[in-house]
């Protein structure tokens, strides 16, 4: 099955044309694709504790 990619190539891990990459997939809606090893966790990771900090942030203004 020939797929476009659901994340953009990189300078640290060029995609050639035609190349094969591992993908992990849900069964019950396979057209839902993650490249293997590119979840970008640390990302995710940072955006929900600055979203947690301004939720504080938020409170704290609110009571204080």
């Amino acid at each position: 099955m020939e797929v476009g990619s659901p994340v953009p190539a990189s300078k640290r891990q060029p995609y050639a044309e035609g190349s094969h990459v591992l993908v992990r997939y849900d069964p019950e809606d396979p057209r839902e694709l993650v490249l293997y090893g590119h979840e970008r966790a640390a990302w995710e990771y940072a955006m929900a504790g600055m979203g947690a900090v301004f939720l504080l942030l938020g409170a704290s203004l609110l009571i204080g």
